[in-house]
């Protein structure tokens, strides 16, 4: 009749809930943990194509000064044009005295 009684059944399962709020926070803390890793890959990744990143590098960003477009090719621009190159730390404007094709 002691094992049927309401106080023994609330204990047992006073044990199993405290039992599954430790199997919960430790599978949280994993996903958590898991999920970090991910996001750390991801953000690595995300930085390693950004045009920030390559600036840091040294390169620069060369855009034309009225429109800011980018420059790609040394054909689109002519002696006399307004240029602004773009670093990591600041800019520059310059002016476009001789152009070489390859």
């Amino acid at each position: 009749l002691a094992h049927h009684a309401p106080l023994h059944k609330l204990q047992q399962l006073q044990i199993r809930f405290k039992h599954l709020q430790q199997r919960m926070a430790h599978a949280s803390q994993q996903l958590l943990n898991s999920k970090t890793q991910q996001l750390s890959a991801v953000a690595r990744a995300l930085d390693s194509i950004s045009p920030l990143a390559t600036l840091q590098r040294g390169y620069a960003i060369i855009q034309h000064v009225p429109d800011e477009a980018v420059i790609r090719n040394a054909s689109k621009v002519k002696p006399g044009d307004q240029i602004q190159a773009r670093l990591a730390k600041g800019q520059l404007f310059c002016t476009v005295d001789k152009i070489q094709k390859d």
